[in-house]
């Protein structure tokens, strides 16, 4: 016993027998799921709520104020819950009785101010930033307003309006400055083009609606306007149709918008 204890053939006593390493099982990291829609839209809705909890002290500064909602998401998701405006206004409403002029869905966040809430982590967060005030027209400016006539498509605002003064500036409101919500319901909405026509005013005109190339029969596309028992066809891009209160404009071959001066 003590030759093998010293050739090493034999281990004393207290020597262990050589362990074999265990291996140990890795920790895997928690799989986290995306809750299903109809949470994200519950999650929404009380952050949001919450938000205006912590912009107004009193539900009565809000009236006639514009609101606008932003979604910092990627494009889908957006898509996903940019038709929740009108489901909003009317949760905010029974629940605190927060009423506003405009409420206006936009994706990506404000270049400043706006109160942040985080609704998915990475995924969606919400801020909700009131809309500035239109600056008001200078004295001898003249004014109109363009909004859906009936259940005739859908604007991102629920009315648009037009100075004189800004659009002789400008040149005029593209379709993306009165802007088509074509997200919302597309097999109506989706027919306008993004320039599809403008509203501009000169002296000598007034206000009026010029039709572009993607809006004219040459796109396969179309842009009308409707004054009573008339119907205009806007077919040239080179030609300024005056605008009457009261007339109707077609555009593409569901969506319809009224003007009105005011």
């Amino acid at each position: 016993m003590i030759g093998d204890l010293l050739s090493g053939t034999k281990r004393s006593p207290d020597e262990k027998p050589d362990e074999k390493p265990v291996d140990k099982p890795v920790d895997k990291p928690e799989e986290t799921s995306v809750p299903d829609a109809v949470e994200v839209k519950a999650r929404i809705k009380k952050a949001t709520l919450e938000l205006l909890d912590s912009l107004y002290d009193e539900v009565e500064v809000c009236r006639g104020k514009r609101l606008l909602v932003w979604f910092d998401t990627d494009e889908t998701t957006y898509g996903a819950y940019a038709g929740l405006r009108d489901e909003l206004a009317e949760h905010w409403d029974d629940e605190r009785g927060y009423v506003f002029a405009a409420v206006t869905l936009r994706r990506g966040k404000p270049e400043a101010g706006g109160r942040k809430a985080v609704v998915l982590p990475d995924i969606l967060d919400v801020y909700l930033q009131e809309e500035p005030a239109a600056a008001p027209p200078k004295r001898g400016a003249k004014r109109a307003v363009v909004s859906v006539f009936g259940a005739k498509g859908d604007l991102l605002r629920d009315e648009y309006e037009l100075s004189s003064e800004e659009l002789e500036t400008e040149g005029g409101y593209r379709q993306n400055h009165i802007a088509v919500d074509d997200v919302k319901n597309p097999e109506v909405n989706g027919h306008v083009s993004r320039a599809h026509a403008r509203i501009g005013y000169s002296e000598a005109v007034g206000f009026y609606l010029q039709v572009e190339f993607g809006g004219s029969r040459l796109a396969g596309n179309r842009t009308r306007i409707f004054r009573g028992e008339e119907k205009l066809d806007v077919v040239s891009v080179e030609v300024k149709e005056p605008l009457h209160h009261g007339d109707l404009i077609e555009l593409g071959k569901a969506v319809v918008l009224q003007f009105k001066e005011k």
